[in-house]
């Protein structure tokens, strides 16, 4: 038996807790990944405006690829298809086909003369909205942009809460 028994003890109990660095270290690494959640999983309107504009953008090159590509598919009419278009339907943006019965004609648009049937349509999400005005129309096989009740270029705005961003066709058709 030793003369003091307690010394073992107090040798264990000097080695026991953490230091401070220990501690620090432990805090910072614990602040920064609360932080990145906190700003990856928070509600973030210009994200979404971002990727409804690419969506949009997306949609619109899709509705001119099918003018440049003479689409027909999914179409069943005997009339003469002179393009595709788009235009606003209450919150969604509508692609159209233009068809007229002159099928000999060289499809120059005079809107009243033309048949406008809807094709697919485009809904806005992530709480998102888009406005412009009138109709965006290209003409088959050229891919010539012709707007009725807006100028070209045109623009198409997308928001969310106070974020905003547009998307421009101009006279040439480019879309960004």
């Amino acid at each position: 038996m030793t003369k003091f028994p307690n010394i073992e003890k107090l040798k264990i109990a000097k080695y026991k807790g953490f230091t401070l660095i220990e501690l620090l270290v432990t805090m910072a690494v614990v602040g920064i990944l609360a932080a990145t959640a906190i700003v990856n999983f928070g509600k973030n309107e210009d994200r979404d405006v971002r990727q409804e504009k690419d969506r949009l953008t997306s949609f619109l090159r899709e509705v001119q690829n099918k003018a440049l590509a003479g689409e027909r598919q999914n179409i069943s009419i005997s009339n003469k298809v002179c393009g595709f278009g788009f235009r606003k339907t209450g919150s969604n943006v509508e692609s159209f086909y233009v068809s007229t019965t002159d099928l000999n004609g060289d499809c120059a648009v005079s809107w009243g003369t033309y048949t406008k049937t809807a094709y697919e349509t485009f809904s806005p999400s992530n709480g998102t909205a888009v406005t412009f005005s009138g109709n965006v129309f290209f003409i088959s096989p050229s891919g010539a942009v012709v707007c009725d009740g807006c100028v070209l270029p045109t623009s198409l705005t997308i928001t969310k809460g106070s974020s905003s961003i547009s998307a421009t066709i101009d006279n040439a058709g480019r879309i960004y």
